[in-house]
C-alpha cells in the first residue's frame, strides 16, 4: 500500500496526463481517489456490489510503468521489415511446429468445428503468447483502471475495467489469475475483457470458458473470434506480389481498392517470391505496400488478421507465420 507521500507525488506527476477540469482545481490535489469514488458509482449501475469493488479496488494506485509503456508504444514506429524480423524468428517457428505436432488432434478437431485454418489459429496463438510461454504479470484491474484514469483512450478502457470486474464478481477466474500484458489482454490469446465476453468458449466442457489456464478453450476461442468475424476456410490471406516491368506505382489503384485477381494481373501484378499457387481470377484483393519494394494482395481472412490486433504489420506477420508453421518441412 502507497504511503500518503508517495500517494501525493504519483497524483502530482498524472496530473499532467489527466484534463484540468477532472484533476482537481487545487494544486497538488490528488485526482485519484475522487475518480475511484465515480467509478464505483458506475460499477454499482452495471451491478458490481460496492463490497466487492472495494475490495478489488483496496490500496490500489495507478502503475506508472503502465503510463511509460503506453508512451513508448506512440513513440515506437518500427519498420515493417524489422517488426517481420522480430516475431518470424527461428525459436518461434520451431515452438509453433512442435505445438502443431503436439496439438494436431485438438487444432484440427477446432478447425473442423469453426471453419477456421489450424495455422491461422496457431499463428495468433504464437504471436500473442508465443504459445502460451509469455502472458504478461501486469494485474489486469490496476493496468485498466491506470488507463482508464490517465490513458489516451480512457473511455474505452474504462469499459473494459467494468468488464473486469464483472468476469472477478461471476467468479471466472480467481482475481490472482486476471494477469497480462500492459493494457489489459490476457490469457493465452490475450483477449481484452469484452473479447472474452464476446468469444470465450467452453471446448472442454468443464463449465468455464478458461482461456487463462485451459489450452483447448483458448485455442477454440481464438478461432470462434475469426469464425465470427468472417474467415473464410481455405482462402488465403494473402499473395506476396511484384510489379511487372514498366508498371509504376502510381498508375495502380488507389490504396485499399479491390479488385478480382485477374484485373490485378492485368495491371501488371505478378506472383512474387513465396507464392504459392496463386487462387482463381475472380478472388477479390487490395494491394498493400507496407514498405518499399514490398508488395502484397491481401483477401477478407487479412482483414481478420489485422483486426485481431488492430495494426496491418500484425495481420501481414500473423498470416505469414501460419504459412511457415503450416509449409512442408524443409
Amino acid at each position: 500500500m502507497l504511503t500518503a507521500t508517495r500517494r501525493l507525488a504519483l497524483g502530482l506527476c498524472l496530473c499532467a496526463l489527466w484534463p484540468a477540469s477532472r484533476a482537481g482545481a487545487q494544486e497538488g490535489v490528488d485526482p485519484w481517489p475522487a475518480w475511484v469514488v465515480e467509478l464505483r458509482a458506475d460499477a454499482a449501475r452495471a451491478g458490481i456490489p460496492g463490497n466487492f469493488f472495494d475490495v478489488q479496488f483496496a490500496g490500489l494506485a495507478p502503475d506508472p510503468a503502465v503510463l511509460r509503456l503506453e508512451q513508448e508504444q506512440r513513440e515506437a514506429r518500427p519498420t515493417f521489415s524489422r517488426y517481420r524480423a522480430t516475431r518470424l524468428d527461428p525459436l518461434r517457428i520451431r515452438l509453433g511446429r512442435e505445438e502443431l505436432q503436439r496439438n494436431r488432434a485438438l487444432l484440427e478437431r477446432i478447425s473442423r468445428s469453426y471453419g477456421v485454418d489450424a495455422c491461422a489459429i496457431l499463428a495468433v496463438w504464437g504471436l500473442e503468447t508465443s504459445y502460451g510461454r509469455v502472458r504478461g504479470e501486469f494485474p489486469v484491474v490496476r493496468s485498466l483502471a491506470t488507463l482508464a484514469f490517465a490513458g489516451r483512450r480512457r473511455e474505452y478502457f474504462r469499459r473494459e475495467l467494468l468488464v473486469a470486474l464483472r468476469i472477478l464478481q461471476e467468479g471466472h477466474v480467481p482475481a490472482e489469475r486476471l494477469r497480462g500484458e500492459w493494457a489489459g489482454g490476457s490469457g493465452h490469446p490475450q483477449f481484452m475483457p469484452s473479447s472474452w465476453e464476446r468469444y470465450a468458449v467452453d471446448l472442454d466442457g468443464d463449465g468455464r470458458r478458461d482461456i487463462w489456464e485451459g489450452t483447448a478453450d483458448a485455442l477454440a476461442s481464438i478461432a470462434n473470434l475469426l469464425m465470427m468475424g468472417g474467415w473464410q476456410p481455405g482462402q488465403p490471406w494473402g499473395l506476396p506480389v511484384v510489379l511487372g516491368e514498366g508498371v509504376r506505382p502510381e498508375s495502380l489503384p488507389p490504396a485499399g481498392t479491390e479488385l478480382p485477381l485477374g484485373e490485378w494481373k492485368r495491371l501488371g501484378l505478378l506472383p512474387g517470391d513465396g507464392a504459392r499457387a496463386a487462387p482463381g481470377p475472380n478472388l477479390r484483393g487490395a494491394l498493400v505496400v507496407p514498405e518499399e519494394g514490398v508488395h502484397l494482395l491481401v483477401f477478407d481472412n487479412h482483414r481478420l488478421l489485422r483486426g485481431y490486433n488492430g495494426s496491418t504489420f500484425y495481420g501481414l506477420t500473423a498470416g505469414a507465420l501460419a504459412d511457415l508453421l503450416c509449409a512442408p518441412a524443409p
